[in-house]
């Protein structure tokens, strides 16, 4: 293990402090202001090659900006085949990894991802966080040009891969709840709340029918875990029921939401 200054450690939870303050600004950009507090003259891409085959791509890569379309494009053809990151991803690795431990400079500069994006924006140096998501693979890279990334960094960069990706997974998850979320703001629940439900309760019931956990539904209510839980139990009591199954199955017969 690597030994770390304190103050590096504590630039650290700040960075991974905002990566996970969701509602202040896009996803994108907190993950590269965090990655900008840890490490000096880079600038970040974020990609996610999906299972149905699309290619999403986040950047703040100095790229000419007429040809920026392009490049993001070119970028998502030719990263799967010639990135040296990529036949790990496929493998399942978690491990953060520094570009020159995979491939020398020579060999890199013959291919098209180096001629054709890196040169674009003087890109010598690279690690790679990996991301294995729900939606699909890729990662987050640091990129810089000059001097290469010592241990040091690649030690950091482990710090915070698992809170980019816990990050990325609950910006989907918000994503796919927002909708719904602003939809049910508008319901009464009426019917439970005859039953001695309280307005609470009756929302995280709401949720339990749409099948989420407890975990889910704290993230989606802004509540902690423990919170949901308590939730959960005061409801299965009020109902007369012993599971959430039971629950869920007489709120959707009795017509109750």
């Amino acid at each position: 293990m690597v030994s770390l200054p304190a103050d590096t450690w504590k630039r650290v939870t700040e960075a991974s402090r905002l990566m996970h303050a969701h509602g202040q600004g896009e996803l994108s950009g907190r993950l590269f202001e965090a990655a900008g507090m840890l490490f000096e003259d880079i600038c970040c891409a974020f990609e996610i090659y999906g299972r149905d085959g699309s290619h999403l791509i986040w950047e703040n890569i100095p790229f000419p900006e007429a040809k920026r379309v392009a490049i993001q494009q070119r970028v998502g053809e030719l990263v799967p085949f010639e990135h040296p990151a990529f036949p790990y991803l496929i493998e399942g690795s978690r491990d953060c990894m520094r570009i020159s431990d995979l491939i020398s400079q020579q060999d890199l500069r013959k291919t098209h991802l180096y001629n054709e994006v890196f040169c674009e924006a003087e890109v010598k140096h690279q690690i790679v966080i990996p991301i294995h998501a729900s939606n699909g693979i890729g990662g987050m890279t640091l990129n810089r040009g000059g001097r290469d990334y010592s241990d040091e960094d690649l030690f950091v960069a482990s710090l915070l891969a698992p809170h980019v990706v816990t990050a990325y997974e609950s910006h989907l998850l918000l994503s796919e709840v927002a909708p719904k979320k602003a939809k049910k703001a508008t319901l009464d629940y009426a019917k439970l709340r005859d039953l001695g439900l309280t307005r609470r309760e009756s929302e995280v019931m709401s949720w339990m029918v749409e099948g989420k956990r407890d975990s889910e539904i704290g993230t989606i209510l802004n509540i902690s875990v423990r919170t949901a839980n308590v939730h959960v139990r005061n409801i299965l009591t009020k109902l007369g029921v012993e599971t959430r199954t039971t629950a869920v199955t007489r709120v959707i017969n009795e017509g109750l939401l």
